[in-house]
């Protein structure tokens, strides 16, 4: 790659990363009706044609979700990451301080539902949950068949979804984790894994939970 290349990268980069921090904190601020496009511009100090060029509004929050996600993940491996026995671990780990850090204040879990309710997922988001959902599979040594994974796979993220959409109103450091661990290993019970080894693995992960700082980690600020 040419300099000129380089540099043109490293610009588009450091932009891009300036309009997602702008859009956090005007998303926060005013949230999603109010969060125009000429905000976040004006927040970011940059043309609105540049923040439409990177994104369109719903692009703007799958970016900011995927983000989240990998500061989750991020933050897991730097802390914890020898400690994890497997796979079951990480993600029963990245379900809690995702949940926790989106109940943490009301405006984080306002834009949070605004996606929920209008069906804004993210695909890459989705694709680092399966993986893990597969990693899984390899480490019980589940032999499923594809129809097998995938019926598991909806049975999860429906579970997933509705404890958050309809059950969780506040995040309790009891009740509440203790539904999201049950739907964070639902494909491992449907698989018939052994219930004292799921337990098991939950007590482990509570345990690793307990020795992380995850103060700021937050969706959005």
């Amino acid at each position: 790659m040419k300099a000129t290349d380089t540099a043109n990268y490293k610009k588009g980069a450091e932009s891009r990363r300036n309009i997602l921090h702008s859009a956090k904190r005007v998303l926060y601020e005013r949230g999603c009706k109010k969060a125009t496009v000429d905000a976040i511009a004006r927040d970011a100090q940059v043309p609105a044609s540049l923040v439409a060029y990177y994104f369109k509004k719903d692009e703007l929050l799958m970016a900011i979700y995927e983000d989240y996600v990998q500061t989750i993940l991020d933050a897991i491996s730097e802390q914890v990451g020898g400690l994890l026995d497997n796979n079951l671990q990480r993600h029963l780990l990245l379900v809690q301080i995702h949940t926790m850090g989106i109940y943490c204040d009301e405006r984080n879990l306002n834009v949070f539902r605004h996606m929920v309710n209008n069906g804004i997922t993210s695909r890459n988001v989705k694709l680092i949950v399966d993986s893990y959902l597969l990693k899984q599979i390899g480490d019980f040594e589940l032999e499923l068949t594809d129809d097998e994974f995938e019926r598991m796979i909806v049975a999860q993220y429906g579970a997933h979804r509705e404890i958050m959409r309809v059950y969780i109103k506040e995040y309790d450091p009891i009740i509440s984790r203790r539904l999201l661990y049950f739907a964070a290993t639902i494909a491992l019970r449907l698989a018939r894994v052994d219930h004292e080894i799921i337990n098991a693995n939950i007590e482990k992960a509570d345990e690793l939970l307990g020795k992380m700082d995850i103060s700021g980690i937050r969706f959005l600020v």
